[in-house]
């Protein structure tokens, strides 16, 4: 049997929550969101080529340059899941450049385009303060984004993020491909703030342990924890979410002290 390309297997379990990820044009959106993620809002001309360059490449080392009419050719498709792309809400256009009497579209990607390749793309995964960086200053969710600037979470934290989102995901709570790009973020950290709470609420009544997915943490990665949740914005950040989603503050606040006393303990004893 063939093996599956990390495309393919990115694809294959994303792909029921989006028809963005579905179909004959699963792998070009796959690409475009990827680029759009690690270069930051472009025009499908240089998105056309830096895709053609980055995927040609594979075993090699040295970027291959892609020839003129083949990036004038896929410029076209670029063309296409940018319009696609952007009736479902993942890209948006971000500004237009005039060139002479030309007028150029520059694209890039919304919260729930981010939030989308985030969860898909190892590539994004390992390069996420370059994503952060291009757009931080884009962001309508600016907050998160100042924040995870501020606070770099390791690989291994934004993996278990990406656990948390999943599930989320799977609750069938939200369409992705409906939803509002604005509100992804704030439905996705209610659920993770919930999910948090109900752990370690049940940890220190003794009902459950602390599952090996947070024991697996490393000191840093439990410094990271505790340092963003000490901060005094991210605190605010949480109050006004929960408050908005009418949650019980004082419950889900109560369960987020317990989950940050037990980092404390582990960034202390490491």
């Amino acid at each position: 049997m063939k093996k599956l390309t990390e495309i393919q297997k990115a694809l294959k379990t994303y792909g029921k929550y989006t028809a963005v990820f579905r179909g004959g044009d699963a792998e070009n959106n796959y690409k475009v969101l990827e680029t759009l993620a690690l270069e930051g809002p472009i025009n499908a001309w240089e998105c056309a080529k830096k895709i053609l360059t980055s995927y040609s490449t594979k075993d090699s080392l040295i970027p291959i340059e892609p020839k003129y009419q083949d990036v004038q050719s896929f410029r076209s498709t670029v063309n296409r899941r940018f319009d696609d792309l952007m009736k479902q809400q993942y890209v948006r256009v971000v500004r237009t450049d005039e060139r002479g009497n030309i007028r150029i579209d520059v694209v890039g990607l919304t919260e729930k385009g981010r939030f989308l390749i985030r969860l898909a793309s190892s590539k994004v995964k390992e390069n996420f303060d370059r994503m952060l960086q291009v757009y931080q200053e884009d962001s309508e969710d600016a907050m998160f984004w100042r924040l995870f600037a501020k606070h770099r979470p390791p690989l291994r934290v934004m993996d278990l993020f990406c656990r948390f989102d999943q599930s989320f995901l799977n609750s069938g709570e939200v369409n992705l491909d409906e939803v509002d790009p604005k509100r992804i973020y704030s439905l996705a950290y209610r659920n993770l703030l919930l999910k948090l709470y109900e752990t370690f609420k049940d940890v220190v009544k003794g009902v459950s342990k602390v599952p090996s997915s947070f024991k697996d943490l490393s000191k840093s990665d439990s410094t990271f924890f505790w340092e963003m949740f000490s901060d005094p914005e991210f605190k605010s950040f949480i109050a006004e979410g929960v408050d908005q989603a009418g949650q019980d503050l004082g419950e889900i606040s109560s369960g987020l002290k317990q989950f940050g006393r037990w980092i404390r303990t582990r960034t202390e004893s490491s």
